[in-house]
C-alpha cells in the first residue's frame, strides 16, 4: 500500500494486518490468537459453550481436515480446545496473511453474514 508520501512503513503494515486478523478471527468464533516464533495457538471457545462444540465444531475439524491436514494439529488440554500451527513462514506477513485467510474461511463455513461484516459490527478478540 503507498500514499503521497509512499510506501506505508512495515510496522503499520503489521497493524493493519493484526486488525484484518483480530476482525475475522471474531467472526470465526477464535477466543484468543498466540503468535509465537515458532508456533501459532488458536483458542477454541472454552466447554460450556455447548451449542459450538455440537455444531461449528464439528464442521471445523472436518474443513481441517480436508483443507489444512498437514498444517494444524487439534489440541485438548481439560476443557481448552486449540488448534496449533508450526510457524514455517518467511515472514510475519506471511503468517498473518494465512491466518486471515484461515479465520475469513471458517467465519465463511459458519454461514457469518457477510453484510453484517461490511457494515463493521465486530467484536474484539481477546490477546
Amino acid at each position: 500500500m503507498t500514499d503521497r508520501f509512499g510506501t506505508i512503513p512495515t510496522v503499520v503494515n503489521r497493524i493493519l494486518l493484526a486488525a484484518t486478523l483480530r476482525y475475522y478471527a471474531s467472526y470465526a468464533l477464535f477466543e484468543r490468537i498466540i503468535m509465537q516464533k515458532k508456533n501459532v495457538i488458536i483458542i477454541l471457545p472454552k466447554g460450556e459453550k455447548e451449542d459450538y462444540y455440537k455444531y461449528q465444531f464439528v464442521e471445523l475439524m472436518r474443513f481441517i481436515l480436508d483443507e489444512y491436514k498437514n498444517q494444524i494439529k487439534i489440541e485438548q488440554k481439560k476443557d481448552v480446545m486449540k488448534l496449533l500451527i508450526i510457524n514455517n513462514y518467511s515472514s510475519p506477513e506471511d503468517l498473518l496473511n494465512f491466518l486471515i485467510k484461515f479465520s475469513n474461511d471458517v467465519a465463511d463455513l459458519f454461514g457469518v453474514n457477510k453484510s453484517a461484516k461490511q457494515e463493521g459490527k465486530v467484536t474484539a478478540v481477546e490477546n
